[in-house]
């Protein structure tokens, strides 16, 4: 399964990458966070992506978030 597959014909996939910097196990310690918000007037819609750290693997430079 793709992403294209779960995409309406207007959809609108975002992809987010971020450079963590130097970071340790209290790296997860934060409440969810508003990331950004965007406004569709068109469709009347509020689009907010957010994130919430779960936990990290320093190890495994493995880093799980929700």
């Amino acid at each position: 399964m793709s992403i294209y597959n779960h995409l309406s014909d207007n959809g609108i996939f975002i992809f987010s990458v971020f450079n963590t910097g130097n970071i340790d196990v209290n790296w997860a310690d934060y409440p969810e966070e508003l990331d950004w918000e965007y406004i569709d007037s068109e469709n009347d819609q509020i689009i907010r992506a957010t994130n919430e750290k779960i936990s990290i693997d320093i190890e495994s430079q493995i880093i799980f978030l929700n």
